[in-house]
């Protein structure tokens, strides 16, 4: 079966038919997705990857991985094959809406709602969504440059219940166009980027340098902007700080050496970039409310009476 793309329709609602706002354990995977909906994933917390498979039914031969991090999301075009893994130590937290392409002559006969809006001609009146319609490769991907995940979590509240009278169905409504109108401004260029490029750029170099004695202004240098700047964007589109973001990065990459290997403590700061011992326990503690050696304990642990069953 093949499903049609949202840019091959002249007049078409949405309706959500499936939405989650769930917490993943890490190693989760999802089943392969192949649905006739548009769909949005955002990651509210955690890191997963999301994996485009290919077009309406067919495989690509190189599949597509796209990294969404903290207040990073995409949006997937109806046919499309996904799936998502949590990729960090800790649970992810993901919130996913689908999208179902109703055109108007079908949804006014069969769904009965009192208010509707074409959307095919609301996406194509914002070029930020307009992006989203006539892009080749079936998704986008950016970062919430706003207020986007608040208005998201409040279109899903809105649609919890089963009350339908007029008053409900503006107030979806709103809410839902509230959503759109965020997630446009995510996608206009201007603010793609400024987001998506240079904190990309930052983040690779955290990622290649982090064993090193980094700086803020290291990773600044090296997204090409001052460092005023890229704190500004960190702030408003990863939720934390630059150092945060090191230290995040650390600390998982702490987990794994925890975990893979039978290093000391000692030697696990050195190769995670911690000038000190007390340094690396106190982020550690901070962001797991454990220490290194207990974390690792409790790994062991569960392991080992994991393997009794």
């Amino acid at each position: 079966m093949t499903y049609d793309r949202m840019h091959t329709f002249q007049n078409v609602y949405f309706v959500p038919i499936d939405y989650s706002n769930s917490k993943f354990e890490p190693n989760y995977s999802s089943s392969i997705l192949y649905n006739e909906t548009v769909d949005l994933i955002y990651c509210r917390s955690g890191l997963i990857d999301l994996e485009i498979l290919g077009e309406n039914g067919k495989s690509k031969k190189n599949k597509t991985v796209i990294e969404l991090g903290q207040k990073q999301f995409a949006i997937i075009d109806a046919g499309v094959k996904y799936k998502y893994q949590v990729k960090s130590l800790e649970p992810s937290v993901v919130l996913s809406i689908r999208l179902k392409l109703v055109p108007v002559k079908e949804y006014e006969y069969n769904a009965g709602a009192l208010i509707s809006v074409d959307i095919r001609g609301f996406f194509d009146k914002l070029e930020g969504l307009k992006r989203f319609t006539y892009n080749s490769d079936c998704y986008v991907s950016a970062l919430d440059s706003g207020n986007l995940e608040n208005t998201l979590v409040k279109y899903l509240h809105g649609l919890v219940g089963n009350e339908q009278d007029m008053a409900r169905e503006i107030n979806d409504l709103t809410n839902f166009l509230q959503a759109l109108i965020e997630l446009d401004k995510c996608l206009l260029p201007s603010t793609v980027s400024t987001g998506i490029i240079y904190i990309k750029k930052a983040q690779d170099y955290i990622k290649n340098n982090f064993h090193k004695n980094v700086t803020v202004d290291d990773v600044a240098k090296a997204a090409g902007i001052n460092k005023a700047y890229l704190q500004r964007l960190f702030k408003a589109h990863v939720g934390m700080s630059v150092i945060q973001s090191l230290n995040n990065f650390r600390i998982e990459k702490c987990k794994q050496l925890l975990i893979d290997t039978n290093l000391t403590i000692n030697e696990i700061c050195a190769r995670a970039g911690f000038n000190n011992r007390q340094h690396l326990i106190y982020e550690f503690k901070t962001q797991t409310g454990t220490t290194p050696s207990a974390f690792r304990d409790e790994f062991l642990n569960r392991s080992f009476i994991g393997g009794l069953k």
